[in-house]
């Protein structure tokens, strides 16, 4: 049986079907962020919107709101400042070498920088996803709740979110959760 593929953007575009699912994406979007990003300001001015790919009047909604994304998972992957000024050049489509020269560092520590930090964004995105959608919105798993003593946030009380008391008091599980711990 055969399959019929329908183009509801007549005419798809490559970063239509790029997302947040993978490092290799969430580089691309970072590297290209200037020629997509209509809201994103570039500090070496080497490209106008009038220079894009794309023809962004027709697609300003969904790479705004997909450049949203990244920056809401890039404030939650909780960079170091070396990382976010790496980051910062890499979006402003300094080439890797330029950033080692420009740091004055090594190409492959910018190389293995830049990876972390996509490995970073990609973790946030997964437990964003984890928090967010599957456990309070559409997924309804089976388990209890706690409420961090630090942050006051309802969790799932899984050692996932929580370490596990050895001494096995209470719920078995400490009061703050682990991102609180940190």
């Amino acid at each position: 049986m055969g399959s019929i593929k329908i183009d509801v953007h007549k005419g798809n575009y490559e970063w239509h079907n790029v997302n947040l699912s993978s490092v290799e994406s969430i580089k691309g979007l970072i590297k290209f962020r200037t020629r997509y990003d209509l809201l994103y300001h570039d500090t070496r001015d080497v490209y106008s919107f009038e220079d894009s790919f794309v023809d962004l009047q027709d697609q300003k909604e969904e790479i705004i709101c997909l450049y949203a994304d990244l920056d809401r998972m890039i404030k939650k992957a909780n960079l170091t400042n070396r990382q976010i000024e790496i980051l910062d050049l890499y979006m402003n489509e300094y080439t890797e070498s330029e950033i080692a020269k420009e740091l004055n560092i090594t190409l492959p520590s910018v190389k293995g920088v830049i990876n972390s930090i996509c490995e970073r964004i990609l973790k946030a995105v997964n437990d964003n996803w984890k928090y967010e959608y599957a456990y309070w919105n559409i997924v309804k798993v089976p388990t209890k709740y706690k409420r961090c003593s630090k942050s006051k946030e309802w969790l799932p009380m899984t050692d996932e979110f929580y370490r596990v008391r050895s001494d096995q008091k209470g719920d078995g599980f400490y009061n703050k959760c682990k991102n609180c711990e940190k």
